[in-house]
């Protein structure tokens, strides 16, 4: 059973998914004022290493409530919740709030590194998160299936090589037949940001304005290489959320 939560008022929430305590600090910077997060590891969602991360990044934090289940405090007039349980369970709990997701990252997720039983940037998972998808929700990945080199290799990530992923879309591929992307679905790619030289620079492929930058942190740790952003497009996407939720499929199992 998935207890109720009352989430704040809010214009924009953010919901980053295997978030550990090392970043999200990175995301106040973004333009929404609700922030999200879950972190089944309790090593990485103690509120004692939150606190440090923040501060040592120069934002204040102020606890409101910490329980076995999550962490609840705010950051410079921001709220953040940080639910010590499976991505999939945080999901279920936006579903019941009626809640809306409009900004999603998807970034060092831990799915290479053993701490992630699945990939968040890949069909199983999108299939539950699209249907909370706001209109035109930005999307900002380090990792989508282009992306990726080879499983032997240390460094999952190429860190200048970003032809071959700019005009891709993230993997509709998915190893259960109920969990494929609907085909109306369109992941637009906006920007890329990618070091030339000793620069980084943003290379732009849509007309919407990114946070590329206000994320380019994520640069500088874990060894993230390219930072990407798109815009998702849904059509009937209050329709898709109803069929959803009256499928039962926000039963966590």
């Amino acid at each position: 059973h998935i207890m109720d939560i009352s989430f704040e008022p809010h214009q924009r929430l953010c919901y980053y998914p295997s978030c550990h305590h090392q970043t999200p600090w990175i995301l106040l910077n973004l333009d929404c004022d609700l922030f999200i997060m879950s972190e089944k590891e309790r090593q990485f969602s103690r509120w004692e290493s939150f606190r440090a991360s923040f501060e040592r990044h120069g934002r204040s934090v102020e606890l409101i409530e910490k329980t076995p289940q999550y962490l609840h405090f705010r950051s410079d007039s921001k709220t953040v919740w940080v639910f010590r349980e499976d991505n999939r369970e945080t999901l279920a709990r936006i579903a019941t709030a009626g809640l809306k997701i409009h900004h999603f990252v998807g970034i060092r997720d831990g799915c290479m590194d053993g701490g992630n039983h699945e990939c968040v940037n890949e069909g199983p998972f999108l299939s539950h998160l699209l249907p909370l998808a706001a209109d035109d929700m930005q999307y900002t990945t380090d990792h989508v299936e282009p992306l990726q080199m080879s499983w032997e290799r240390r460094r999952k990530f190429r860190s200048g090589s970003w032809l071959d992923f700019c005009m891709s879309e993230p993997s509709r591929r998915a190893p259960v037949s109920n969990a494929r992307l609907r085909e109306d679905i369109r992941f637009e790619l906006q920007g890329v940001l990618v070091k030339m030289g000793e620069a980084l620079q943003e290379l732009r492929f849509g007309e919407e304005m990114t946070a590329l930058r206000k994320m380019q942190a994520f640069r500088r740790a874990h060894g993230v290489g390219i930072l990407a952003e798109y815009r998702v497009r849904l059509p009937d996407l209050h329709r898709e959320e109803e069929l959803f939720l009256a499928a039962g499929n926000w039963r966590v199992r």
